[in-house]
């Protein structure tokens, strides 16, 4: 079994991220805006936004 890591987003993982986000997380009581979140996301990189992941 492979051991699990939690870690901080990072730059590399924006992309994966929203591909991630705008691909399942869209349904009838959700709306995702793509502009939005790919501006949302960006902050990863300026550090205004912090995502972990798992």
């Amino acid at each position: 079994m492979s051991e699990r890591v939690i870690r901080q987003a990072c730059v590399e993982d924006i992309e994966a991220l929203c591909a991630l986000i705008l691909e399942h997380g869209p349904n009838p009581w959700n709306h995702f805006p793509e502009v939005e979140v790919r501006q949302h996301l960006q902050g990863i990189a300026a550090s205004t936004t912090l995502a972990v992941l798992a």
